[in-house]
């Protein structure tokens, strides 16, 4: 992640951050998935933002002028096959924010 390495550091010590990646979780789960990609954004303060893209569409301005990088993504699950909400957000936001973590520790 290069020079996002300290905005990786800032950003795991805000709640914020968590919450973003909590909230896009929830928000992958739906009854008709596959139409959007759900992520986290990390830009170069530190700070994040849950974004939901639409498959095949024109990519954000912030990330095509450097301003914002992809921190963490995922694609939509039906939400008849997941049989723990919340079992299912929380560990995959444990796993997201431990990704994070490895890549600010090399």
């Amino acid at each position: 992640m290069g020079f996002y390495t300290s905005a990786t550091i800032k950003a795991l010590e805000s709640a914020i951050t968590e919450d973003n990646i909590r909230m896009m979780y929830y928000q992958c789960i739906t009854y008709y998935p596959g139409d959007f990609v759900h992520r986290v954004l990390l830009y170069e303060d530190g700070g994040t933002n849950y974004h939901r893209i639409k498959k095949g569409s024109t990519e954000l301005a912030d990330i095509q002028n450097g301003k914002a990088v992809v921190a963490v993504q995922t694609l939509e699950f039906n939400k008849e096959e997941v049989a723990d909400v919340e079992a299912f957000v929380a560990n995959f936001t444990k796993s997201a924010l431990n990704e994070l973590r490895n890549l600010i520790n090399g």
